[in-house]
């Protein structure tokens, strides 16, 4: 469990029954290999609305999870044959803005959703929560909000409910070793 190394993913063409061979996600094992950052890690990949895959590359400046820039993403049109990016989710963002996603996305009216956290840290404190959406398949990405979270609070989650309201939380990883019933009373938005 760490940030040194690579991502590599395999691929399913049977809904998940089998799976081919492990594939190196090269734009990740060129920031390996590079001076840029100490490593390039994919933290999500969501299929748009069009079959386009988005993933999201967390980028690192130690092994210690402190994050070096703010996230890229990169694009596929070919079910992860191939990739197009480096793609930046806003010009201006900066990694105090955003930071990191752990799979927090989910796709809602035709629309992608991630939730980025911001700050460099490892843990906490962190940044502002924000929420990104793209309605063109991942070509753009705009901040929709900035969500009312602490800073302090670090795991979060992302989905829509059964009715069509969107739902995010977070809580405080640290709280589990102050209170064992910290997970349980989870702060909602």
């Amino acid at each position: 469990h760490g940030v040194g190394g690579w991502s590599q993913y395999r691929r399913s063409t049977d809904g998940g029954r089998t799976w081919g061979e492990s594939v190196v996600f090269r734009p990740s094992k060129q920031m390996w290999d590079g001076r840029e950052v100490y490593s390039g890690l994919v933290f999500s990949v969501i299929t748009a609305p069009n079959g386009t895959l988005i993933a999201t590359v967390v980028r690192y400046a130690n092994r210690w999870w402190e994050k070096q820039e703010a996230p890229v993403y990169f694009l596929s049109r070919d079910h992860g044959h191939t990739w197009e990016g480096p793609r930046l989710f806003d010009e201006a963002a900066t990694v105090e803005d955003i930071s990191m996603t752990l799979s927090t996305h989910f796709v809602h009216e035709d629309e992608v959703f991630i939730v980025f956290r911001g700050g460099p840290s490892n843990m906490t404190p962190g940044g502002p929560y924000t929420l990104w959406v793209s309605g063109d398949n991942g070509e753009t990405f705009e901040q929709r909000s900035v969500l009312p979270f602490q800073d302090a609070d670090y795991y979060w989650a992302a989905g829509v409910l059964p009715d069509g309201e969107i739902i995010v939380y977070t809580y405080d990883a640290h709280h589990r070793r102050e209170d064992v019933t910290a997970e349980q009373n989870i702060p909602y938005t």
